[in-house]
């Protein structure tokens, strides 16, 4: 994954280099949550769960990711461009009896979606809009034993556009905040059958998921 950052970080510094002098570089640092719409991820999970009707602890659905972020931001009057990197993440366990064999059974399903973004932002008084591309990557893994290592079973790359609008307070102490509600728009779509085989479940015509979603981002600067 890292791999990607030396090229982003090469277009970021050429679009520097372009502007002027007297712009103002600014670390960043936030909190994210975001809500996904995971429908054929839960239809599977769903279906295990179904043929597994004696389970006392469920997956239930997956839908509202935690995370943080970290990048720089350079602007420069009333625009900036800003180089990110966002993790995200979410947790679901199953736990129950096994009637046939009578023995504890457990599943353990942690799912992460971190990415490299670059985008632009367009300042209007304390408000703001933009929008940035970003590398994506999405891994689900699972643990069969609450002592025992975690396998992937999905590992995923694609792209995708995310857009924003935010609000954004005065200087304070040398910080500043910026709250964000945005929308992340995926390019391409990727196919689910190894969680269906990691899951045993019953499979169905090759599920894909598209990772739309949306939330809201809390972002402090060291400066305006």
């Amino acid at each position: 994954m890292l791999r990607y950052a030396p090229h982003l970080l090469a277009i970021f510094l050429q679009f520097l280099f372009c502007l002027d002098l007297s712009a103002q570089a600014n670390i960043r640092i936030g909190y994210t949550y975001s809500y996904f719409d995971l429908a054929e991820s839960n239809a599977i999970l769903d279906r295990f769960e179904e043929e597994r009707d004696w389970l006392d602890n469920r997956f239930g659905n997956i839908r509202g990711f935690h995370g943080i972020s970290f990048g720089l931001r350079y602007k420069m009057g009333t625009t900036a461009a800003e180089l990110g990197y966002y993790n995200r993440f979410t947790r679901r366990q199953a736990e129950g009896i096994n009637p046939t064999s009578s023995t504890d059974f457990f599943r353990q399903l942690n799912t992460a979606n971190q990415g490299f973004s670059l985008g632009v932002e367009q300042f209007i008084g304390p408000f703001s809009i933009g929008g940035t591309i970003d590398r994506n990557f999405w891994t689900m893994r699972l643990k069969e034993s609450s002592s025992g290592d975690r396998q992937t079973v999905v590992d995923e790359r694609y792209w995708s556009s995310q857009f924003f609008v935010a609000f954004n307070s005065e200087r304070t102490e040398g910080i500043s905040i910026s709250i964000r509600p945005y929308v992340q728009v995926p390019w391409t779509s990727f196919g689910l059958q190894p969680l269906e085989e990691a899951l045993e479940s019953n499979p169905v015509n090759d599920p894909e998921e598209k990772l739309l979603n949306f939330g809201i981002q809390f972002i402090f600067y060291n400066g305006n």
